[in-house]
């Protein structure tokens, strides 16, 4: 699953509290500087496909104020509402103690970013990143069954968590291949966002998924312009893009 970089992720356990790894990791590399010269804030991050949030801990320490995990996978979910409940009570006390406290919020809701309210049939993978909305290919990816999720319109799962669009201004969209629906279930978030970090596909892994030329198009129509793309090779068949809103091509006045 494309992600933002994070140097040391969160230990995969359900026991966050006694874990002897624990720790805030290191700040990420190039994205820091990408941020600052682009002018992103960094006032909220919406993390779509957010699995058990191995994130967590590099968005809290990049200075996000505002977190927001979706995830459909209800086995993920569990893990990852362990994690946000352990990370919130954590800066919740630290806000007690603080003469500056820094207000944090973290969030997470079970349901499947898509371009309307209702339910679908989520794709399980062996690989738990890799399910989707989006039927797999079984030459790419092994699944091991389904499960009916609650899909949900970005715009309106924001305001449902008490959340304001305001309140975010990075989108990190890891959801395999169903890029387009999340998108379209955006629109209003999309108008506000400052940076999109997506995962695209360069060669089809499911049926019906977005293509990388089609979420170029769509993302540029809606005023954003790729300023970085990670691929680890030319063979790799999936990587990441950076889109930033209003950026003008390198040496534009």
């Amino acid at each position: 699953m494309g992600r933002v970089d994070t140097i040391n992720a969160a230990p995969q356990t359900d026991d966050w509290l006694t874990h002897a790894q624990l720790k805030v990791p290191d700040r990420m590399g190039g994205h820091e500087a990408l941020f600052d010269h682009h002018g992103v804030a960094r006032t909220g991050v919406l993390h779509l496909g957010g699995s058990i949030g191995e994130e967590l801990e590099t968005y809290i320490a990049l200075g996000f104020r505002n977190i927001l995990f979706v995830e459909p996978n209800p086995v993920q979910f569990e893990k990852l509402s362990a994690h946000v409940g352990f990370w919130q009570s954590w800066l919740d006390q630290l806000d007690r103690l603080s003469d500056s406290p820094r207000h944090v919020r973290i969030a997470a809701v079970c349901a499947a970013a898509s371009d309307a309210d209702g339910t679908s049939t989520l794709h399980l993978a062996c690989d738990p990143g890799e399910s989707s909305l989006c039927e797999p290919m079984p030459q790419f990816i092994e699944t091991q069954g389904k499960v009916a999720v609650d899909t949900r319109r970005v715009d309106g799962l924001i305001a449902a968590q008490g959340f304001d669009l305001k309140d975010f201004d990075v989108m990190v969209a890891d959801v395999q291949g169903g890029e387009l629906l999340a998108f379209h279930g955006a629109t209003a978030l999309l108008a506000n966002l400052r940076m999109i970090v997506t995962e695209v596909n360069y060669q089809p892994r499911y049926l019906q998924s977005a293509s990388e030329p089609q979420v170029d198009r769509f993302l540029t129509d809606a005023g954003y312009r790729a300023v970085l793309q990670r691929r680890a090779t030319p063979w790799v068949v999936a990587g990441d893009t950076v889109y930033v809103r209003g950026a003008k091509p390198e040496g534009a006045k």
